[in-house]
Order: C-alpha cells, then sequence, then structure tokens
C-alpha cells in the first residue's frame, strides 16, 4: 500500500480500557505474573483447590513463594529445573524449597 492508501483507510479508535488493551497487556506480561494473578483471581472468587499442577516452566522463586504465602491450604506441583544446563529433575518438596531459598533446611 501506498502512503496514501494507508492514511485513508479506516482504523477503529479505541478506549484504554477497551478488552483488545487488555489483551495486549497480556500478550507483552511475563506469564507466570499471569499465572499469579489467575491464581489470586481464583481465590477472590472461591474457588476451592488442594494444589497447583504447573509446567517446569512456571517454576520459579516468585511463583512459589506466592502459593506459599497463601492462607490457603495449597501445595505446588511442578518440575524444577535444576543445574547449570537446567536439566529438568524431580526434587522433594523441602529440597525444592530450600533450592528456591523459600527453606533454611536442606
Amino acid at each position: 500500500m501506498s502512503d496514501e492508501e494507508l492514511a485513508r483507510r479506516f482504523t477503529k479508535g479505541r478506549d484504554s480500557g477497551d478488552a483488545l488493551q487488555e489483551r495486549i497487556g497480556e500478550y507483552t506480561a511475563k506469564k507466570t505474573d499471569l499465572m499469579i494473578a489467575m491464581i489470586r483471581r481464583a481465590i477472590r472468587k472461591g474457588v476451592r483447590f488442594r494444589y497447583v499442577l504447573a509446567d517446569s516452566w512456571f517454576a520459579c522463586k516468585d511463583v512459589i513463594r506466592f502459593i506459599r504465602s497463601r492462607h490457603v491450604r495449597c501445595d505446588y506441583l511442578g518440575m524444577i529445573k535444576v543445574g547449570e544446563n537446567s536439566r529438568t529433575k524431580i526434587l522433594s518438596g523441602r529440597e525444592a524449597l530450600y533450592r528456591a531459598g523459600l527453606d533454611q533446611t536442606p
């Protein structure tokens, strides 16, 4: 398209509170932040759950710390990437918390 054609074409103005703007914000946000927001929303709506099951992609200090800080009885189930080459490894709960810096005893 030429510059003139681009200038003449119709574009709809959108409010900052529009659903499209919300989707753009979700697209550009960190996925772990979206996960935390989703869990917060579920707790606020009264959804009861015993555990959060997630892929190793979401295993990070922020997510684990958030789940442990809630006043609902909830466990995190997921693989944690450990080591210099980030190989996925199964750890006990206590060892996972220790490596995430959330517990003092290995």
